[in-house]
């Protein structure tokens, strides 16, 4: 069964109270948006309340959005503190090192603006309306895609029930907003000076996953983003919260899933309607449009069964690795490794001279990065062997880190499926060890390989 859309006179609850006065335009829903927003975040700063105002709307997305898979160019530098790089596109000539790629990219239509759509006296409205509809207010989350039987698979199996999501929405407000936004943008007063900046949470894309579905299907299990909550992410100012209660972790879990799935259908809305506008040249009032409402509970309904479908879907390995424990194999398969890491299509194309040499790039949200430089004994994703094994089949999605999992098949060394997983491990076991000097010195005598 279907429930209704839009607006529901009939159903007054506190996250679907008549809202006429917050859309007497745009202009006026930002300001009074943005004001509800700086006493809500004065007043958590003293502790007066762990819960949002009743009234307080999610903020409509305002800021450009990437429409490609990947940025092409090579920055000269790291963004400074305090900055976005799309902010450029704004004209903050202070942000240094931005390539013209970046710049063409706009005018490509790889990167949009949804300003036009968004400041659009009925489509703002509606979209607002829209998102509001699906998922509530800050003070009274929601997921309700119009589908009975979805929305009960979401409470069930998601946890995305409304009094979850409320605790999580609390735990969130206390630990994650400062950086990761109201709204899951990750520009929270905090995270604009940390780098590299917080999770922007509304495309739906998440690095470190181990679920098997297509990569730009791709969403994490419950259990990945347990698993980054727990052990936070090395080298970035995302902390550990392993002593979050376990049902706050739960609900927290719960909240930045709910976040994702309304970033997502606003974004893949706005998306939608901005090709569209472009195509017919015209105003945006005179798109042919199908309504806002159901745009945007279809994005919803598409997001949110791929949330569903990751929980079935991890990634398990066909085989273990055979070296563990013997440090002789364990040299031998770092060697081979090693041969498949530096071969010239491979690992080496981006992890120059092991990473240490590795050039700026742009990620999938902006942001200047570099590949990981494997000497340093960093890794955001992990470290168990099995981490590793996720990465290199998987890929990193959204930092430019392709899956390893569809190696040439012509290669004599690696034809079947059973030569690439072993291939898979081989460049594990060199991963391992290469941050190592003492390793790297055995890998050099028993094998010749010299790596420093």
């Amino acid at each position: 069964m279907k429930g209704s859309v839009g607006f529901r006179s009939d159903r007054e609850t506190p996250e679907n109270q008549p809202v006429s006065r917050w859309f007497q335009s745009p202009s006026r829903v930002l300001r009074r948006v943005a004001l509800a927003w700086g006493v809500l975040f004065t007043i958590g700063m003293v502790g007066c309340d762990e819960a949002y105002d009743p009234e307080l709307l999610y903020p409509i997305r305002r800021d450009w959005i990437i429409n490609a898979e990947s940025l092409e160019g090579t920055p000269g530098n790291i963004n400074p503190p305090g900055l976005l790089p799309l902010q450029i596109l704004d004209g903050r000539k202070e942000l240094l090192g931005i390539s013209n790629d970046f710049l063409k990219a706009r005018d490509d239509g790889k990167i949009v603006d949804p300003r036009p759509i968004v400041d659009s006296s009925n489509l703002g409205v509606e979209l607002m309306r829209a998102l509001r509809d699906l998922a509530g207010r800050p003070r009274f989350p929601k997921i309700d895609v119009d589908d009975d039987s979805l929305n009960e698979r979401l409470a069930k199996e998601l946890k995305l029930d409304r009094k979850t999501l409320e605790r999580g929405s609390v735990v969130y407000r206390r630990n994650c907003l400062h950086c990761h936004g109201l709204n899951g943008d990750g520009k929270g007063p905090t995270g604009l000076w940390v780098n590299p900046h917080p999770r922007d949470f509304r495309s739906g894309i998440f690095k470190y996953v181990s679920s098997s579905q297509d990569e730009g299907k791709r969403k994490p299990l419950r259990e990945d983003l347990r698993r980054t909550l727990t052990n936070g992410i090395e080298g970035t100012s995302m902390p550990s919260f392993a002593l979050l209660p376990p049902e706050d972790m739960d609900a927290v879990i719960s909240y930045v899933i709910h976040l994702s799935i309304r970033g997502e259908a606003e974004m893949e809305t706005l998306k939608e309607l901005i090709l569209e506008r472009g195509q017919s040249a015209g105003a945006a009032e005179e798109v042919e449009q199908t309504p806002i409402v159901e745009r945007v509970r279809s994005k919803a309904r598409t997001a949110a069964e791929r949330w569903l479908e990751a929980l079935t879907s991890q990634l398990m390995p066909a085989s273990q690795p055979d070296y563990e424990n013997d440090e002789a194999k364990m040299l031998e398969a770092a060697a081979r490794g090693y041969k498949f890491f530096t071969r010239s299509d491979q690992c080496v194309q981006c992890h120059t001279n092991f990473g240490r040499d590795a050039d700026l790039r742009y990620d999938m949200w902006g942001t200047m990065v570099r590949p990981r430089n494997l000497t340093a004994n960093i890794y955001g994703g992990g470290r168990r062997p099995i981490d590793f094994y996720w990465r290199i089949h998987l890929g990193i999605r959204g930092s430019g880190m392709p899956s390893f999992a569809p190696v040439n098949e012509k290669d004599p060394a690696v034809k079947d499926a059973e030569a690439r997983e072993k291939t898979m491990w081989d460049v594990v076991a060199f991963i391992r060890l290469l941050p190592y000097p003492e390793w790297r010195a055995k890998l050099s005598k028993a094998h010749g390989i010299f790596l420093d």
